[in-house]
């Protein structure tokens, strides 16, 4: 019979002295590990023999499973428990956590972990993601990330690269997650300065959670924002947050103008916290190549070619999920308030089956998000309980 755990914020038996990950083989000689990097950083892992996409994620401890990666796949785990687990957003999942050792690898290294959470990834990443690799995979190493050549590589020690060219950010660690100091300025009055997680598992710039927002009296003050509910934010569900764009951030000695982001007004889940200031993600981070000290808890920055891009918000005004190799359909996901796709009748759930005349089965992962560029209306054919419609949508700036 399974038994029932609780799992809260990706944190996997936190309070336990137990270890669940165990590095059996590892190798810092090999080069460059190739990664995919669309908005998450993707790398090519092996569990069990079963090869599979794997989302690098500071946000998360150990391995995670998708739920229909391990149901398609021939596993034959006999322990296995049942628990539930919280995240972005103000809900849940329950989840069944595999209690036997995993063998997983990805490049050179090799691992033996026990108690791996199955959560329903792919209907937050989509079906590209078959699973998660916590920071613990890289605790006793030292990492560059490129985003632009789109590669990591693993080090022994510091001392292996020269970092002469770098910034060097002093990382605090709690909870089992890194954070690092972010002054945000608001505008030419208001400004909130504090500590920021470190989230490479978050495809955006910052978000700013709901108890800092509230004490700042952000959607009081910021009159130029948009609204914006999401039902698969995170393994916690639905979320709702205002998008504004803020004059700058002071990240190390840098100083980003104009940077998009968002706050939260979620009473529950992580970004309800009261610990640390909002998470910090890729879209800020990718317009520096990276370096993590994961043993002396140091960041090292450098500005990379994408320093020289604005910050932007989608004109799309709708977030999707890309099921399309498992359902032939991408999946509404969010939508903001009072925007062209909400007038004209796009909801949440809608499942799109064409875009402009074209199969979304035929748009290649990679290039999805260059499909919209240059596209100033687009005709969306859209499932809805079983019947199809057609939806036109004039794409907007905010």
């Amino acid at each position: 019979m399974r038994k029932e755990i609780i799992v809260w914020c990706f944190v996997l038996f936190a309070c336990c002295n137990c270890k669940s990950q165990q590095v059996i083989q590892s190798s810092f000689s090999n080069g460059n590990i190739p990664i995919t990097y669309r908005n998450h950083i993707y790398i090519k892992g092996v569990t069990d023999s079963v090869s599979g996409n794997f989302v690098f994620d500071t946000g998360a401890t150990n391995l995670y499973f998708d739920d229909l990666f391990y149901r398609s796949n021939k596993f034959s785990y006999k322990n296995l428990k049942n628990g539930h687990i919280t995240g972005a957003g103000t809900k849940g999942q329950d989840i069944v956590i595999i209690m036997d050792t995993v063998n997983f690898s990805f490049a050179s290294e090799n691992y033996e972990t026990e108690a791996v959470p199955v959560l329903m990834l792919k209907s937050i990443l989509g079906d590209y993601a078959d699973g998660i690799i916590g920071l613990d995979y890289f605790a006793n190493s030292v990492l560059e990330i490129n985003y632009i050549d789109e590669y990591i590589k693993l080090y022994e020690d510091i001392n292996l690269i020269d970092v002469t060219k770098y910034k060097k950010l002093k990382l605090e660690k709690f909870e089992n997650r890194l954070h690092l100091p972010l002054t945000i300025y608001i505008d030419s009055i208001n400004k909130i300065s504090g500590l920021f997680r470190l989230d490479i598992g978050n495809g955006g710039c910052i978000s700013i959670t709901s108890p800092v927002a509230k004490e700042n009296e952000l959607e009081k003050r910021i009159e130029n924002k948009v609204g914006s509910f999401s039902k698969y934010e995170g393994v916690g569900g639905d979320s709702f947050c205002y998008y504004f764009r803020a004059d700058s951030v002071l990240f190390s000695d840098y100083v980003l103008e104009d940077v998009t982001m968002n706050f939260s007004t979620d009473n529950a889940g992580s970004l309800a916290v009261y610990n640390h200031y909002g998470l910090l993600g890729n879209g800020i981070l990718e317009k520096f190549d990276l370096i993590i000290d994961f043993k002396e808890l140091y960041l090292y920055i450098k500005p990379n070619e994408n320093i020289y891009i604005p910050f932007d918000f989608s004109s799309l005004v709708f977030g999707y999920v890309n099921r399309s190799e498992s359902m032939g359909v991408w999946i509404v996901a969010s939508i903001r308030e009072n925007s062209n796709a909400s007038k004209s009748g796009l909801k949440i759930d809608d499942q799109i089956i064409s875009i402009n005349g074209i199969s979304v089965s035929e748009i290649l992962f990679e290039c999805q998000d260059d499909f919209f560029d240059d596209v100033d209306e687009i005709n969306l054919e859209i499932k809805r309980k079983r019947r199809t419609k057609e939806i036109n949508i004039v794409l907007e700036d905010f």
